[in-house]
């Protein structure tokens, strides 16, 4: 069986029950520098490189742009996985950021339509 790593946010928290038996590292309104603390601090991540790992991050962040760029870039350098899938956030300036920081590192990446609030799945069913 495949290991997986689930990190992010509160749509990472909705995933959660999709995705039996990965690591689970997540928090509502964790942003990208907490995520980068977290795994610092995690020392269960640093010993093990997982088969995929599913990353949702973006949407805590003040806007898209440069500086999130920076920290996703990091980021992504830093978790433990031989394949990363980022979900993009529904926000535009988050999302062409994530999706620009995918690509340029070969990354996939999955969308998903929002929900009511513009910012959480209108289905977790349908992004798992």
């Amino acid at each position: 069986m495949p290991s997986s790593l689930l990190l992010g946010d509160s749509i990472a928290i909705g995933l959660q029950k999709f995705m039996v038996g990965c690591t689970f590292v997540a928090g509502i309104g964790v942003n990208t520098p907490t995520m980068h603390h977290r795994l610092e601090n995690t020392p269960a991540l640093h010993s093990v490189t997982y088969d995929v790992a599913v990353v949702s991050l973006g949407a805590n962040d003040r806007a898209g742009g440069i500086r999130l760029e920076m920290h996703l870039t990091v980021l992504q350098r830093r978790v433990p996985a031989r394949r990363i899938i980022f979900v993009l956030p529904a926000l535009e300036a988050q999302r062409a950021s994530v999706a620009r920081i995918a690509e340029a590192f070969g990354h996939s990446t999955v969308s998903f339509e929002p929900g009511k609030d513009g910012v959480h799945p209108n289905s977790y069913t349908v992004l798992a």
